[in-house]
């Protein structure tokens, strides 16, 4: 009996011409593994990122209930790049794993290809403090070697542009 509901929750859905995006900045550090740059201790990261789901019905995985956003924006690692753009994926999946995983690439200075991949453990005895603390690791693209880990979190500041950025349209 769900399973025909949902069935037919799920073509209903489908047919929706719907794309949703927001826009979201992070900042705090993050610190080399090893090697000269290590010893500087942590250093500036932030990212600034738009999450688009279009049209917003591709971005939902129904099997888990999660969604799965396209990525792109710009991030600043200190020691690694001045700014560059960045481009991925951010998943929400608040009822499975309860976790929020950001995955993006970008390049360095030294023109090579870095990963950023991280996650906000959601607890709903913390929201506040689950949903605004990311952890992560910065590797190479090409050897897979971490070259950092991260700590990086939503500012209370940022909270008024984050809402207003949501954006709820008719898919192109």
């Amino acid at each position: 009996m769900w399973g025909l509901s949902l069935n037919r929750v799920k073509d209903g859905w489908n047919r929706l011409p719907f794309r949703f995006s927001f826009t979201e900045t992070m900042s705090g550090e993050h610190k080399f593994s090893k090697g000269k740059k290590a010893a500087n201790g942590p250093q500036a990261f932030s990212f600034t990122l738009t999450a688009t789901a279009d049209p917003l019905t591709a971005a939902i995985d129904w099997s888990r209930a999660a969604l799965i956003f396209t990525a792109h924006g710009n991030v600043q690692a200190e020691g690694i790049n001045q700014e560059s753009r960045l481009a991925g994926t951010l998943e929400i999946d608040l009822f499975s794993s309860h976790e929020i995983r950001y995955q993006f690439e970008f390049r360095g200075a030294d023109r090579q290809t870095y990963c950023f991949s991280g996650k906000k453990n959601v607890s709903f005895w913390s929201p506040w403090k689950s949903m605004t603390t990311l952890y992560g690791e910065i590797s190479r693209k090409k050897t897979g070697a971490v070259v950092s880990t991260a700590l990086v979190n939503f500012p209370a500041s940022q909270l008024a542009p984050f809402i207003l950025s949501a954006r709820l349209a008719l898919s192109r």
